[in-house]
């Protein structure tokens, strides 16, 4: 057993990336890295009984090569009799604006591996990233900004994803394939340091190594660090916070409960929950516009969108929580709901919208004065005798009287930048069609607003109070 496959099989075994029975996707180029990895998968199917599919993306951007690419594993499929998946996607003709090629080139390669092992039943990916990889992403993620997980650089395995070879330097993978007489094809769009990780891999490292000649092992030894720091905090905050994080639906759900506004830990949880979760590296200059968003005196706000995923302040019953989850189409959530109240003294009602039990009645001055600090109740008082109250959620056109005039709740909304699920859940007081209250926290807080007309006035004598419970 040569010295090089006793190494790829201990990795393997040692991060528990292929078992009995295993059915995996694998997906190769026509270059070096690629044809290490089938090499080696060929030759640890002799001791572990597993099966292997082919996938290859062809880019269709340097002409007649691709091409050659494609057909170069096609050929290889059929000499080891392994199905394969070509699919090609024009990058050039389809080139998204403000993303570069390499990130584009990227997500559709994962889209496509995604989607393939979903309707052919393959429970892995393997992908051909070497040790060199993990350092110049190491490095790429500290020049733009990262805290302790990126820097713990590509993992052995995320989620179905598994990186059999990231223990090999790239010097060896050559001496293995020209020892074993192996084909491969050169891409030479690799030596184009237009792109970032070949500026990196070409001109960067290569410069830090002359002053610095382990600079690339360093590199990989501060991932190994970072990822056994990362195990240590993720440990003790599931003991010191065991109950921070929970799922509700598709949503993921941060509580900030004892947490006492530090919002290190806060980012800690944000962090670890994008990175695990939807496998998103935030830098630290995101995190700052993310924690000025968070101080904003809000109940409900939009911290971070990023495609269709979003990060919004919210709260429960009146205690704070983070929601990490997909935007959601506002058709999901285009559901009036209304409810009218009565006047009458002890007439409960159920809003089940807000998991609040809502009663009305009319109080005097002196009630409001001894109880208009308190948390539960909200105080109104109109102009005239009101026919028709109700507490409903917005409304097209809707509008509150301010001190400067009139203003629409939509804009109010807006302004807090909260999206539609945090909108049409937000109550409003309406008397006589006209809004006598927006209240996005529900009660008490700096959040509502009372219409100017609904003010309560010194010479007051009947008062409408909005007495709220949970149920």
């Amino acid at each position: 057993m040569d010295d090089i496959y006793s190494r790829f099989r201990d990795f393997v075994i040692a991060n528990d990336l292929i078992t009995s029975g295993d059915k995996i996707l694998l997906s190769l180029s026509a270059g070096k890295d690629s044809m290490f990895m089938l090499h080696l998968m060929k030759k640890l199917q002799q001791e572990i009984t597993f099966s292997t599919g082919i996938f290859h993306l062809n880019h269709l951007t340097r002409g007649i090569e691709t091409d050659k690419d494609e057909f170069f594993i096609k050929n290889k499929s059929e000499e080891f009799s392994i199905p394969c998946y070509i699919e090609r996607f024009d990058f050039n003709k389809n080139k998204i604006s403000g993303i570069s090629f390499e990130e584009q080139a990227r997500d559709k390669r994962y889209s496509l591996l995604r989607q393939i092992s979903e309707s052919e039943n393959y429970n892995k990916i393997a992908t051909a990233h070497n040790l060199n990889d993990n350092a110049e992403t190491v490095l790429m993620r500290i020049l733009s900004g990262t805290g302790i997980s990126g820097v713990r650089g590509i993992l052995p395995v995320t989620d179905n994803i598994i990186r059999p070879v990231l223990f090999a330097q790239k010097n060896e993978i050559y001496s293995y394939l020209e020892n074993h007489n192996l084909q491969w094809r050169e891409d030479l769009s690799n030596e184009d340091n237009t792109y970032l990780r070949n500026y990196l891999r070409n001109v960067i490292l290569p410069s830090i190594a002359e002053r610095f000649p382990p600079a690339e092992e360093n590199l990989v030894n501060l991932a190994k660090h970072a990822i056994e720091n990362q195990s240590l905090i993720m440990g003790l905050s599931g003991k010191l916070y065991p109950d921070a994080v929970n799922k509700a639906g598709s949503d993921i759900i941060i509580s900030l409960e004892g947490f006492h506004e530090d919002f290190a830990q806060i980012k800690f949880f944000i962090s670890k929950i994008l990175s695990e979760e939807y496998g998103i590296k935030v830098n630290i200059s995101i995190f700052g516009e993310i924690y000025r968003r968070y101080l904003i005196n809000s109940a409900n706000m939009i911290l971070y969108e990023k495609g269709n995923l979003v990060i919004r302040k919210s709260s429960v019953n009146n205690k704070k929580i983070i929601i990490i989850g997909e935007m959601t189409k506002s058709e999901d959530f285009n559901v009036n709901w209304g409810y009218p109240l009565s006047i009458e003294d002890g007439n409960l009602i159920r809003i089940p919208e807000l998991k609040k039990e809502l009663k009305v009645s009319i109080v005097d001055n002196e009630f409001y004065n001894q109880n208009k600090e308190r948390n539960d109740v909200i105080f109104l008082q109109p102009e005239q005798d009101v026919e028709h109250l109700e507490i409903r959620n917005r409304r097209a056109g809707d509008r509150i009287i301010i001190e400067t005039g009139s203003k629409k709740i939509k804009e109010i909304m807006i302004e807090k930048k909260l999206d539609i699920r945090v909108k049409n859940s937000i109550p409003l007081i309406v008397a006589d069609n006209h809004v006598a209250a927006y209240l996005p926290g529900l009660v008490n807080s700096n959040n509502n607003r009372i219409a100017c007309n609904f003010h309560i006035k010194d010479d007051t004598k009947r008062i409408l109070a909005f007495f709220f419970s949970d149920y």
